[in-house]
């Protein structure tokens, strides 16, 4: 049933792909391409829900222009299509709201302006614009007219931050459940949505230019102001940040924007500060689970080449996490194979050590994770017998790690070569869109083996578009119909796109030579995915908050 629902929503996100003004949707390319952006009010205007899409039309009240050339007060007339949500009734799509938020426009090629996509999820409208409250900007967050677009609108988004946060207090933080290889299933409420959004975007703007609200936000009294604020100083290159995620690694562990916080660590480099890496290794192994930043932390003290570094990452070899165990497996091997050989731990490498090294995580081979965890174990241990003259950090497990998993745990499940196989597909068809768009016509296949991958990979791609199609119909029908889509037609769907994937791959089986066969079979098998499914709860328990 999981599977089932999963190819719905891709069929359904495909088709809202299609349509969108960007092509496939990345708030970065929105904000890269936006020629105007401003806040402002839907003055007037209609949408026509003609069942696939909605056909919108409407003229927008500038308020505030953060860049472009637009006057305050102006109406700016906008149009669009996009796909309405599954849970959408015409009578809501058809229904322009009177609502305030942030627009990101481009001009299009009859001479007119196109809105650009805002939202990560279809909202309002179908997300073409971020639905803000309509304030006084506050003392601290006012701008002049000679400020960047970036300075304003980290202004601008930073002073709803702060007014969300202090109207929701903890009411933010959100409930999180371990997957076993890293996942945290969680339910958003609006507030926490609307939230996240306008802090995706803060993130977009140049960390200089948002350095006063970050510097604002990481004094706040606020864990969630605070864990943005840490964040945003970090992207920006401040080094001594990182010893505030281990001071307020109790408060950050649920704060709402704790995952972002371990990726804001993606472009410092700490080779030369070994105290920041100590303080991050501390806090990656404290009680106060952060989320993904041990396996963040894995990858930066591999990097490092210290010896000094080394009991952290084997204390990770024993994680109960799938993800956070395969991050230290590369982070040890990284450092033992200590880059340029300018490391402490230049000369360690041996050959005999590759089988024991992976590129993904989670491994997704129990028995040979086992073995290289049982390897580098037995290896450090040797090493450290001799390391007498080393002064190394005394690193016990903690305590969570020992701990048994909750009742209501995500439980692991085997991804299957069909479903990897689609994984593979999709990002096949991403990466030729990406190629055709800068201009690049694939050349001649180089071999046999490439020339019928590509041939199998196209043609099982329109014999699944095809399905998606019919998919789509139906979601559609029983949208106008204010009904549930018919689960045995869908379950019917779903088993055909399943057997266009395994003739695909049988037919790739016997096509390619045994080493291309072999090679692609195990890529599929290395993929970085994992699956897990939440346990069905007991008759008469609540469920989750949505």
């Amino acid at each position: 049933m999981l599977t089932l629902f999963f190819s719905l929503a891709m069929a359904w996100a495909t088709q809202a792909g299609a349509l969108g003004s960007t092509g496939s949707y990345s708030i970065q390319e929105t904000y890269r391409n936006a020629e105007i952006i401003l806040l402002g009010e839907i003055s007037g205007g209609r949408a026509v829900d003609v069942g696939d899409k909605v056909q919108c039309r409407v003229a927008v009240r500038a308020d505030r222009v953060i860049k472009g050339g637009i006057a305050p007060g102006a109406d700016v007339n906008l149009a669009w299509e996009y796909v309405p949500s599954m849970h959408e009734p015409p009578e809501a799509t058809s229904r322009v709201p009177r609502a305030y938020g942030l627009w990101m426009i481009r001009s299009n090629a009859e001479g007119g302006f196109l809105p650009l996509r805002v939202g990560h999820t279809p909202g309002t409208m179908g997300g073409y614009f971020l639905p803000l409250p309509r304030l006084q900007l506050p003392s601290g967050f006012e701008y002049g007219a000679v400020d960047s677009p970036d300075a304003k609108l980290a202004r601008e988004l930073g002073a709803v931050l702060e007014q969300l946060a202090v109207k929701a207090g903890e009411g933010l933080n959100q409930t999180r459940v371990t997957g076993p290889a890293g996942g945290y299933a969680a339910h958003r409420t609006p507030v926490q949505a609307a939230f996240q959004e306008v802090s995706s975007f803060l993130s977009l703007t140049d960390a200089a230019a948002a350095r006063p609200i970050y510097k604002r936000f990481a004094d706040s009294e606020l864990a969630n102001l605070r864990v943005i604020g840490v964040a945003g100083l970090l992207r920006g290159g401040d080094v001594n940040e990182v010893s505030l995620i281990e001071q307020n690694a109790a408060q950050f562990s649920s704060a709402l924007e704790a995952i972002p916080l371990a990726s804001s660590l993606g472009g410092l480099d700490l080779k030369k500060y070994p105290e920041a890496m100590h303080s991050l290794a501390r806090a990656a192994l404290g009680e106060n689970e952060i989320p993904t930043l041990e396996n963040t932390a894995a990858m930066k003290l591999g990097w490092s080449g210290r010896w000094d570094m080394m009991p952290y990452l084997v204390v990770m070899l024993e994680s109960p996490n799938a993800s956070t165990r395969g991050s230290a497996l590369m982070g040890v091997c990284t450092a033992v194979r200590a880059l340029g050989g300018q490391s402490e731990l230049a000369g360690q490498w041996r050959e005999e050590m590759s089988p024991h090294c992976f590129n993904r995580s989670p491994v997704n081979d129990p028995p040979h994770e086992q073995a290289a965890v049982s390897f580098w174990k037995s290896w450090w241990a040797d090493q450290r017998e001799r390391l007498r003259d080393v002064t190394l950090p005394s690193v016990h497990p903690p305590a969570r790690y020992s701990a048994a998993p909750a009742a209501d745990a995500p439980q692991a499940v085997e991804v299957s070569m069909e479903q990897r196989f689609r994984s593979h597909i999709r990002m096949t068809a991403a990466m030729n869109r990406h190629r055709a768009e800068q201009g690049n016509v694939p050349g001649a296949p180089a071999s046999p083996d490439d020339a019928l991958m590509a041939a199998t990979v196209q043609r099982v791609s329109e014999q699944l578009e095809e399905v998606d199609q019919r998919a789509r119909r139906i979601l559609n029908e029983a949208r106008l119909a204010r009904q549930r889509p018919d689960i045995e037609q869908m379950r019917d769907l779903q088993a055909e796109s399943d057997a266009i994937l395994r003739q695909g791959l049988d037919d790739l089986r016997r096509g390619l030579s045994v080493p291309a066969w072999t090679a692609f079979e195990q890529r599929l098998k290395s993929m970085g995915i994992s699956g897990f499914r939440l346990p069905t709860p007991a008759p008469g328990a609540p469920r989750p908050r949505q």
